[in-house]
């Protein structure tokens, strides 16, 4: 993605589109919850939204004055929000492409962002003082500021039901709050790595998949415990995740084998039974799991 290219591909290992996505090198890219929808994003400050099926481009979000940071879809499919290093935070409708809100408070630029249409509530969170802050997007303004974190938030995850969030530091914690409240939930779980990756699963209430594996998150458990905090000795992690700070795939928590070094720093996303790994060059690795 160097060189403003975006390749789409299949778990097979074959290249099924690729295009000019933008004039500078791609930061980063996000499907939609539904796969229907592609985002990019460049050094020239614009949000490409693409028609996966069709191949072709449907919107250019523009009008930040720093390059994007972030970018979220709603559960539905009906809102974008960009966050951007000029400290702002922009809602659009993906369907017309047109700007409903433009958020401003934060102190810093916007490390993360995840968005609840059922609940019409957005939550981002800020980069160096990872402070969280939660909005109503009826109405364009924000609801809740409370600091979350000692440093950049690097994820959040909404539950199913939009009443849990999750969110993940450089601090290497990951915590669960009550949305509404923006209570704790639970203890801070603290990790060897930073965790960057954190969803929770559908199919199970207290499970939070992140690159590390998977945390029982059950409140009623944790919060029952002695101790304030977790940390990640005493946490039981479970399927497979990545430790980019050693270059290893772990499965339950246990080291298994080690990542090549082209493909570290890296994000990793695991579906089923096939990693995928991309590393800072832009190269893609597919592997299959046993």
């Amino acid at each position: 993605m160097s060189s403003g290219f975006i390749g789409i591909w299949t778990t097979a290992g074959t290249c099924i589109w690729r295009f000019k996505g933008h004039a500078n090198m791609v930061l980063s890219t996000q499907f939609s919850t539904h796969g229907q929808m592609l985002a990019s994003w460049s050094y020239d400050r614009i949000v490409k939204v693409w028609n996966v099926v069709h191949c072709v481009c449907i919107h250019s979000l523009g009008g930040h004055a720093e390059s994007i940071s972030t970018v979220s879809f709603s559960e539905d499919d009906r809102y974008i929000a960009t966050g951007s290093y000029d400290k702002t935070i922009k809602l659009w409708d993906a369907v017309s492409g047109f700007p409903l809100h433009s958020l401003e408070g934060h102190r810093t630029g916007i490390s993360a962002l995840a968005l609840s249409a059922s609940k019409m509530r957005l939550i981002s969170g800020s980069m160096l003082h990872g402070e969280l802050k939660i909005w109503d997007l009826v109405q364009g303004i924000c609801l809740r500021t409370f600091e979350g974190h000692h440093d950049s938030v690097l994820a959040i995850a909404l539950s199913a039901d939009g009443r849990r969030l999750a969110t993940s530091s450089c601090d290497k914690s990951i915590k669960v709050w009550d949305l509404e409240a923006g209570a704790v939930l639970t203890r801070a779980f603290y990790t060897r790595t930073q965790p960057t990756f954190l969803a929770f699963n559908p199919s199970a209430a207290h499970s939070l998949d992140t690159n590390l594996g998977v945390l029982n998150v059950d409140p009623q458990f944790l919060l029952d415990a002695q101790s304030t905090d977790v940390f990640f000795d005493d946490v039981a992690l479970s399927g497979w995740g990545c430790d980019f700070d050693t270059g290893w795939v772990l499965k339950d928590g246990n080291r298994i084998c080690p990542l090549p070094e082209e493909y570290l720093p890296s994000q990793c996303h695991f579906r089923h039974a096939t990693l995928a790994v991309v590393g800072a060059s832009g190269r893609l690795l597919l592997g299959l799991l046993f």
